[in-house]
């Protein structure tokens, strides 16, 4: 597995390592009223090791139907009637919302009538180029005179063909002037009034089936190398109880849709499928998710983050080894790999039992004496 490597930007563990660098160096010259010691200085020190439990990410949501679609017109106009509202439910079939069908109506009769003229002046081509058939053949007229009959019979069929297409295409226009339910669901949303114009594509309502909820959820990348995607997720919406105060029950889910493409923030969409009833469940609500992590499988330890003195650059760092036969430190490059609940991961020339300085590294230099304060485990 190839380690995460952090961004070159400033970051928040960075960040957070700067900050209680300097914390530290305040705390220590206030307590010593010096910046160097040339008596063996204590230290606290902390064994590096894994974690001891398995960690786990909490994420907000959104929880919505598992099953959903946008409504719109295919075509534009201005609306003359909308017969539902947000909460109502509908059958499949059933008349949504309808558009003014004066102005597509205009529009079909035009069609029609360019039609009948294009069908008249094809009819008059093919007559004429019946009557010429046999005229060519005699030497009657010129083969030059026929051929611009034939031409004009082609260019006749052509624009007759045309006028059909438009004429199909605005009478289909006026079936998109009435706007029906694609399936028996519930109008999770409508934007829309009577009489506003809208345009083609519009999203107008939102409808949703009745049954099965998901929770939407931005998952980072730096996150989901971690994540088992067959292991289930603990999903709790963020509801209340008025008359006990109690929380919300929480629901199991699985994962059952990622995203292919990164978004802002180097993160995924990700779609949790709840399990069990979800009857009391509503879309749009906020919900938290946990997931559990598997990072005991990386190989890498970890470290306090008070311990890493900060590098030139952004996942570099240094933590200062305690050697107990020689009583001295010494200087250790470290790789920050990721966070996580007891301090940051990382790789470099450190192995589990190792001792580091806890607090105050930033004081210290290569082979300095020091003796143990005080043990952190």
């Amino acid at each position: 597995m190839l380690p995460y490597r952090f961004p070159r930007t400033p970051v928040m563990l960075a960040g957070l390592i700067l900050s209680a660098t300097l914390l530290q160096g305040c705390t220590e010259e206030t307590q010593t009223g010096q910046t160097a010691q040339t008596a063996i200085r204590p230290v606290k020190l902390y064994s590096v090791g894994a974690p001891k439990e398995a960690p786990s990410r909490t994420l907000a949501g959104t929880i919505q139907a598992s099953d959903q679609a946008d409504l719109s017109f295919r075509v534009g106009g201005k609306v003359a009637a909308v017969n539902v509202d947000a909460g109502d439910k509908v059958s499949t079939g059933d008349v949504i919302a309808t558009l003014d069908e004066t102005q597509l109506q205009l529009a079909a009769d035009s069609a029609k009538a360019q039609l009948q003229r294009a069908n008249a002046v094809l009819a008059e081509a093919q007559r004429n180029y019946t009557a010429n058939k046999e005229l060519v053949k005699r030497g009657v007229i010129s083969r030059i005179s026929f051929e611009n009959i034939v031409a004009t019979l082609k260019s006749s069929t052509a624009d007759a063909d045309a006028a059909k297409a438009s004429h199909a295409r605005a009478l289909k226009d006026l079936d998109y002037a009435v706007l029906q339910a694609p399936f028996s669901g519930l109008i999770a949303s409508r934007n829309v009034e009577p009489f506003t114009n809208v345009t083609a594509g519009q999203s107008l309502f939102q409808i949703a089936k009745q049954g099965q909820r998901e929770v939407v959820v931005r998952m980072p990348l730096s996150t989901l190398r971690y994540i088992d995607q067959d292991s289930p997720v603990r999903v709790t919406p963020l509801i209340a109880d008025e008359l006990n105060l109690g929380e919300a029950p929480a629901y199991e889910g699985v994962i059952h849709q990622i995203g292919s493409r990164s978004e802002a923030g180097n993160a995924v969409t990700m779609k949790v499928l709840l399990q069990g009833d979800v009857a009391e469940l509503r879309d749009g609500m906020a919900a938290e998710v946990r997931f559990n992590l598997s990072y005991q499988d990386s190989g890498h330890l970890t470290v306090p983050f008070s311990a890493i003195v900060a590098g030139d650059q952004t996942d570099i760092g240094y933590v200062f080894k305690y050697q107990p036969e020689q009583q001295q430190v010494t200087k250790v490059e470290i790789q920050l790999i990721a966070p996580r609940d007891q301090g940051v991961e990382v790789t470099g020339e450190l192995l589990a039992g190792d001792q580091v300085v806890a607090a105050g590294a930033q004081f210290l230099h290569e082979g300095q004496q020091v003796t143990p304060f005080k043990a952190v485990q």
